[in-house]
Order: structure tokens, then sequence, then C-alpha cells
């Protein structure tokens, strides 16, 4: 991929390093990018254990970039729409199976009042500066 390349940093930010990369790429919509792949299935294994699937691609509409990380304690979901993170806890966990599992009980996290994106990018300058 040459482009759209933050969910790979941000994966590796959270999980750690990425040892093994299987990827189908293409050029297949109608936007004429030139040298760029339009849309990318990418498996990563990390050096932890974890497995992953980033899908990748310029031409859904609308847009839609989203997180989830699926652990054997619950899950974690996170929107860039509205910058909501979602925290699915599963109670029971991975013990046996049950014919009516215990629901997950959500906690819901939303951007703090009057955040704005650009004030991330100011404080990284800043920190860089210093």
């Amino acid at each position: 991929m040459v482009t759209l390349t933050h969910p790979i940093d941000y994966l590796r930010f959270l999980l750690g390093d990425i040892i093994e990369v299987r990827a189908i790429t293409d050029h297949f919509s109608t936007l004429e990018l030139k040298d760029v792949e339009d849309a990318s299935e990418i498996a990563v294994r990390f050096a932890n254990g974890a497995v992953g699937g980033i899908h990748l691609n310029y031409f859904q509409r609308p847009p839609v970039h989203r997180l989830e990380i699926a652990g054997t304690q619950g899950t974690l979901r996170w929107d860039n729409a509205d910058g909501t993170l979602h925290h699915m806890a599963m109670p029971d966990a991975f013990g046996e199976i049950h014919a009516n599992p215990t629901p997950a009980v959500i906690n819901e996290y939303k951007l703090p009042q009057g955040f704005d994106r650009n004030d991330l990018f100011l404080a990284q300058t800043r920190h860089f500066l210093k």
C-alpha cells in the first residue's frame, strides 16, 4: 500500500510488531488512481500471536473508518465518524459455551466536550520541536 497506511501504523502501536503479512491489492474501480492501489485486503500476524485483518479502499461511499479489536475478555469498537469507543466486556469470558450467553456489558467513551482533531497535530508538533 502506498497510502491509507494509518490503520497499519496504529495497529502496530496498539498490538506490536507485525511478523507476517498476506495481502490482495488491486486497481479495479473507476477512480483512475495512478501508482496507488484502490482496494486491499490484508491479513497480519503480530509478534505477540494476535492475528488481524485490514480492509482498505478508496471507493466505499459513504467512507467508513472503523477499528475493532476482539479479545478473550471482550471487544473494543471505534468508529472515526463520531470518535466514540465502545467496550463490550464479556463477563463469562471464554469459559464454556452457553446456550444463552450473558449479554455484553457496554461502556461507551465519547470524545471530550470541545475536542478539536487539529489539537492532536499541534500538540505533536510542539512535542517534536521541544
